[in-house]
């Protein structure tokens, strides 16, 4: 027991330390698409296509003012969105391996799968309620992930769009996530009620993924060391 403690516990700083580098690479790969696509809107928006005659001076200027509201409006939503999905999922990832190791360092037989509920949720559960782990669900980095997970499931399930809610938790839902958009400067709805990511968004959401596991991973490190510190004097 002793030994699985002392080995898990590496095993989490091992870990913080590659989730900490594929948030980054994600921070990176936003930045660089970002960068690429206001640069091409820019050079679309001063520069005059070439070849241009009279015969074709039409076509040409539609095709470019198509590639334009592509770059202004239809790739940004699209690369935000897919962003803010693989952010949510890195963090419903790392807490469902997060269970699976303390399950296997403190010999716990209860899966996270015997619990009722899904996603973040059923991973806070079983943290706090089945290996009894200091949970850091009184943050406001939790608070604010609990609405990404409103956003995330509107995102996912109806494309971003907000559409009326069939039962008394989806009207709920809904109205908790225009409310949390309308306090939002980094959020928007357009006028048919579809959910815009400004790129300040995608970067604040890396930032409370961030800022959350690290401090979930040091208070289970400092148990796993805790836990081994007790069985050392057990055994003495």
């Amino acid at each position: 027991m002793k030994k699985n403690s002392m080995r898990n516990a590496v095993r989490f700083d091992a870990h913080r330390s590659v989730t900490r580098h594929q948030l980054s690479d994600l921070r990176d790969y936003a930045q660089t698409i970002e960068e690429l696509i206001e640069t091409e809107r820019d050079r679309l928006s001063r520069n005059e296509p070439e070849d241009l005659t009279e015969d074709n001076f039409e076509d040409v200027m539609i095709s470019q003012a198509e590639d334009y509201l592509l770059l202004r409006d239809s790739f940004p939503i699209i690369l935000r969105n897919s962003l803010f999905i693989t952010i949510y999922t890195v963090l419903e990832d790392e807490l469902m391996k997060t269970c699976n190791r303390l399950r296997e360092s403190f010999n716990v037989d209860l899966k996270p799968s015997d619990l009722k509920g899904k996603g973040i949720n059923r991973s806070r559960k079983y943290l706090k309620k089945v290996v009894v782990i200091n949970f850091p669900d009184n943050t406001n980095e939790w608070k604010e992930i609990r609405k990404f997970n409103l956003l995330r499931n509107t995102i996912a399930h109806s494309n971003g769009n907000i559409i009326a809610g069939e039962t008394d938790q989806e009207k709920l839902n809904n109205k908790e996530l225009c409310a949390y958009i309308e306090k939002s400067s980094i959020i928007d709805i357009s006028s048919n009620f579809h959910i815009q990511l400004s790129k300040d968004f995608i970067l604040h959401a890396l930032d409370i993924t961030e800022a959350f596991l690290i401090e979930l991973f040091q208070n289970i490190a400092e148990e796993l060391k805790k836990l081994a510190f007790e069985l050392e004097k057990e055994k003495n």
